[in-house]
């Protein structure tokens, strides 16, 4: 489906959850890489890519998105939290 449809976000995240939760952090973060790609100001994407970096102890890449997110323009303060709280651990 996603080559027929490859900006369809819902499709990246049906592809990318289980993945997380099953702990192929890996293969989780490339659905998520693509969205970014259609939605490049998606802070909330930022930071879950931040997440699954820092579960793969990429500290600099985690960094790199979660501040990227944070620099990111109209960002909801829950989203901001979360990404401040996972800068903290690092």
């Amino acid at each position: 489906a996603l080559l027929i449809n490859p900006s369809d976000r819902t499709l990246h995240l049906r592809d990318s959850t289980p993945l997380a939760k099953g702990g192929d952090y890996e293969a989780a973060i490339a659905p998520l890489e693509r969205i970014l790609v259609t939605e490049p100001q998606n802070a909330w994407m930022m930071v879950q890519l931040g997440s699954l970096y820092m579960a793969l102890n990429s500290k600099i890449i985690a960094r790199m998105y979660l501040e990227q997110a944070l620099a990111t323009p109209n960002i909801s303060e829950d989203v901001a939290q979360k990404a401040r709280t996972l800068l903290a651990t690092l």
